[in-house]
């Protein structure tokens, strides 16, 4: 994984507390992704591309595209939200604030004898 470098020290300290940030095969890189990165076999990138703008992204992309093997992938994660108004957004809020009491409401209902 391509990580700026100021991560990096962060990164060192969670793999010696917790085992699961590094596993067998992923290594940890410090650097700039938009002038470099590493080859591998796969890359994963999670919630990286939406912080930039298209032209970046392009940018970041084609240099991951330069890093891997004919078979590799790029492994993008990323959450997508509409873009709602703020009176969709109250709704949104509400609807789900309703649907939750009327779920409790069944479910105590449901459990009395």
């Amino acid at each position: 994984m391509h990580h700026l470098t100021e991560e990096i020290s962060a990164l060192q300290y969670y793999s010696r507390t917790d085992l699961s940030v590094t596993n067998s095969g992923v290594e940890h890189l410090g650097g700039d992704m938009f002038e470099y990165v590493p080859k591998a076999d796969a890359i994963f990138m999670k919630c990286i591309l939406h912080d930039w703008n298209d032209k970046d992204c392009l940018k970041l992309l084609k240099n991951c595209w330069k890093a891997l093997p004919n078979l590799g992938m790029v492994i993008a994660v990323e959450s997508i939200l509409l873009i709602l108004s703020l009176k969709s957004y109250g709704n949104m809020i509400w609807s789900c604030y309703h649907n939750a009491l009327e779920e409790k409401k069944e479910h105590t209902n449901s459990s009395k004898p």
